[in-house]
C-alpha cells in the first residue's frame, strides 16, 4: 500500500478540487470570471465527504517565473507515514465491482479514464471520465502517454518520468530502485532527494526499508552554479542551498498495530520553520485491533507564532433494518474527523447522510457558521449535488460527467453557468434586483490541438462588446488580442511573438552545456497608440504609432536559467530599458531603471 513511501490518492478525496477554473491566456486580456471557489472542504480544511483533512506543506523552492521548481508534500488520509509530493507520477487501475478504469496521477492531482475498447490490463483505448478532452494512450502493457487538456504531455516510466508543458518547459523525475533520486528541469534546476540509507539487504526489516524509502532531506540546486548527478545517492556540494528536512519516527511506531502508540513526524522547511505532526492509533472496529494512525495535532510555526490544530475522530455508521426487524449498524467510515480546534476557533462535524442509500452528506459547524455538502454516490464516480458555505455562498451542480457548478448565490447575487462539451465555461448569467446580465465566451467546437482548443476564441461582455483571441499552434501562446471597436469603429490589436530559448547549465562532469530542449518564451509584444494595426506589415496603419515591448532572457553560451533579464520599451525612436539581476536561487536582487542607460541586460 505504501509503495516507495507514497500514498495512493483515495477516490473519495479526489473531488476536493476547486470547481470551474478557467485558463489564463495573457496578462493583458481577460476571460469570464470563474465561479466562486467551492470545494467539499470547510473553512478549516476538512473534506466533508471523506471526513479527512487533506494537509499540504510547501517546504522548499528554487527559481522563478517559467523556471521555477517547487516542492510540496501532502497527505489525504490524516496520517503522514510516507507522503505524496509534486513529482509522484504514475498510471494506475481503479475499480468499483466489475467496473475498471485507469487513473493518471501527476503530483497532487489525478484524472480518471474509462476503457472504450480492448483489455484494460494490456492494451486499451480510453476516454476521459469528465470529457475535458484529455487523452490517455496505452503504448504497451505498462507504458502510457497522458496528455492533459492544456496539451501538457506526461510520460511515466520505470526509471524516468517526463512532463513536458506546451511551451517546452520540461521536468524529469529520475528514479532508482523504485525511489526518486532527483527532479530536474530543462532550465537547469534540480531537487535532490537524500535518504537515510542507500542500500537494502536481501531480506530487509521494516526499519531498514523505511530508512531506504523515506527521504531525510530534499535539496534545491541551481545546476547553472553547481552540478549533481540526478541519479547519484549524494553529491559533494560546495554551495549553501535551500533544503527541506524530515524527521521520521521509527518503523515500529509508524506501522504499529497496537493501541496507544503515538509518533511524531517533523518537517523543517527551507526557511527553518518546523511543522510537527503528532499521530495516535485509533481502532478500526468495535473490538480493539486492528488500529490505524491519525494526525491528532499539527503544530506549525508562522510569522505570528505557533499555530496548533487538534483533531478528534469517530466512526460513521450505516444502520440497516434486517428481516428480524433488528437494526444493524456496521461501520461505513472509520475514524473520520469529529472535531477540530485551532487558534481561530472550534469546528464540529456530522455525516448525517451516511445512512441514506447512494447519498453522502457532511456538515461542519464552526466560528463562521454551518457548512454543508451533499453528494450522489450511486454512479461509478461520485457527483457533487450542492454545497452551502458558512460565508453565505450556495452552489448547485450539474448531475452529469462534467459535474460543473450550475448555479451560485453569493450575498444576494445569483449566477447561472453554462459550459461546452469539454467543460469550458461559456456563459455566465447574473441576476440581481430583478435584472439579468450575461457574458459569454466561445471555444473551438472540435479539439484537434489540446494546446489551443481549450482557450477562448472570443469573449462578449454584458454590453455586447466582443474581444477576439488567436494562438500559436506550436505552443499555445497568445498570438493576437483584438479589442472591441472604439467610437471611430477601429479595433485595436495587440500581437505577440515568441522565440525558442535554451538554458545553459553544468552537466554531471561540471562542464557548461546547452539544455537538450528549448523553451518557448515571449519575445515581443506590439501595439498601436492609436489607429488600426497592419499585421501583414508587422506594424501599425500609421507606423509612428507603433509601440514595442521586448523581453530579454540573458546570453547564450553562459550560465543561464532563462530568468527575465530585461524589458525594452520602444516608441517614437526611443528605447527605455529596465534590467533585473538575480541570486543563485532565482530571487530578484536588483532592478536597473532606464535612467541607468544600460546597453545590455546581462
Amino acid at each position: 500500500m505504501y509503495r516507495h513511501g507514497f500514498f495512493p490518492l483515495p477516490v473519495t478525496v479526489l473531488i476536493t478540487l476547486a470547481i470551474g477554473s478557467l485558463v489564463s491566456i495573457a496578462a493583458h486580456s481577460s476571460t469570464l470570471p470563474p465561479p466562486p471557489e467551492v470545494t467539499l472542504s470547510d473553512d478549516a480544511g476538512v473534506d466533508l465527504m471523506s471526513g479527512h483533512a487533506p494537509v499540504k506543506l510547501n517546504d522548499v523552492n528554487i527559481g522563478n517565473g517559467v523556471s521555477a521548481l517547487p516542492h510540496t508534500i501532502a497527505t489525504y488520509r490524516n496520517y503522514f507515514w510516507g507522503f505524496r509530493d509534486d513529482y509522484n507520477i504514475h498510471v494506475g487501475i481503479g475499480n468499483s465491482g466489475p467496473n475498471y478504469w485507469r487513473t493518471a496521477t501527476v503530483g497532487h492531482k489525478s484524472q480518471s479514464f474509462l476503457k472504450v475498447t480492448g483489455d484494460i490490463f494490456s492494451h486499451a483505448t480510453f476516454k476521459a471520465q469528465n470529457n475535458d478532452g484529455a487523452l490517455l494512450e496505452q503504448l504497451g502493457p505498462d507504458s502510457f502517454r497522458y496528455t492533459m487538456n492544456d496539451g501538457t504531455v506526461v510520460l511515466p516510466g520505470t526509471n524516468l518520468d517526463e512532463v513536458t508543458y506546451p511551451n517546452g518547459y520540461q521536468i524529469k523525475v529520475h528514479k532508482k530502485s523504485g525511489r526518486i533520486q532527483s527532479v530536474t528541469s530543462n532550465t537547469g534546476l534540480q531537487l535532490k532527494y537524500v535518504y537515510r540509507s542507500n542500500s537494502l539487504p536481501s531480506n530487509p526489516s521494516g526499519e531498514e526499508r523505511a530508512r531506504f524509502e523515506f527521504p531525510e532531506k530534499i535539496i534545491a540546486l541551481n545546476n547553472a552554479v553547481e552540478s549533481c548527478s540526478p541519479v547519484a545517492d549524494s553529491c559533494p556540494l560546495t554551495q549553501a542551498w535551500p533544503q527541506a528536512s524530515y524527521l521520521w519516527p521509527s518503523h515500529s511506531i509508524m506501522f504499529s498495530g497496537n493501541a496507544g502508540v503515538t509518533g511524531m513526524f517533523k518537517v523543517t522547511d527551507a526557511g527553518g520553520r518546523t511543522t510537527s505532526y503528532l499521530h495516535s492509533n485509533y481502532t478500526m472496529d468495535n473490538f480493539g485491533a486492528p488500529f490505524e494512525p491519525r494526525i491528532t495535532q499539527i503544530k506549525e510555526a508562522t510569522s505570528k507564532g505557533n499555530t496548533v490544530h487538534v483533531y478528534d475522530y469517530a466512526h460513521v455508521r450505516i444502520c440497516l433494518l434486517e428481516e428480524s426487524m433488528s437494526h444493524q449498524c456496521p461501520i461505513k467510515k472509520t475514524n473520520v474527523v469529529r472535531s477540530l480546534t485551532n487558534n481561530k476557533g472550534s469546528w464540529s462535524y456530522e455525516y448525517p447522510g451516511a445512512h441514506v442509500l447512494y447519498i453522502e452528506a457532511g456538515n461542519s459547524r464552526g466560528p463562521m457558521g454551518l457548512t454543508q455538502a451533499l453528494m450522489s454516490t450511486g454512479m461509478l464516480f461520485p457527483r457533487i449535488n450542492n454545497v452551502k458555505r458558512a460565508d453565505d455562498v450556495q452552489a448547485t451542480f450539474f448531475n452529469n460527467d462534467l459535474n460543473k457548478m450550475a448555479t451560485a448565490s453569493v450575498k444576494g447575487r445569483h449566477y447561472a453557468y453554462e459550459y461546452d462539451t469539454r467543460g469550458n465555461l461559456t456563459k455566465i448569467t447574473q441576476t440581481a434586483s430583478g435584472e439579468s446580465r450575461a457574458t459569454q465566451t466561445g471555444y473551438p467546437s472540435t479539439c484537434d490541438n489540446l494546446k489551443t482548443c481549450n482557450k477562448p476564441l472570443w469573449e462578449k461582455d454584458a454590453n455586447g462588446a466582443i474581444t477576439d483571441y488567436s494562438y500559436y499552434p506550436e505552443h499555445g501562446g497568445i498570438k493576437t488580442v483584438t479589442s472591441p471597436p472604439n467610437a471611430q469603429g477601429i479595433r485595436a490589436t495587440t500581437w505577440y511573438k515568441y522565440q525558442q530559448y535554451y538554458a545553459w547549465y553544468k552537466n554531471t562532469s561540471g562542464s557548461l552545456v546547452r539544455a537538450d530542449t528549448p523553451v518557448w518564451l515571449p519575445y515581443e509584444e506590439r501595439s498601436c497608440t492609436e489607429g488600426a494595426a497592419n499585421l501583414s506589415a508587422d506594424t501599425c496603419a500609421t507606423p509612428a504609432n507603433l509601440v514595442i515591448t521586448r523581453y530579454h532572457y540573458g546570453r547564450s553560451g553562459v550560465a543561464n536559467n532563462l530568468w527575465l533579464r530585461g524589458i525594452d520599451q520602444i516608441a517614437d525612436g526611443t528605447t527605455r530599458r529596465t534590467c533585473y539581476e538575480y541570486d543563485h536561487y532565482g530571487n530578484q536582487v536588483s532592478e536597473f531603471s532606464p535612467k541607468s542607460n544600460l546597453t545590455e541586460c546581462l
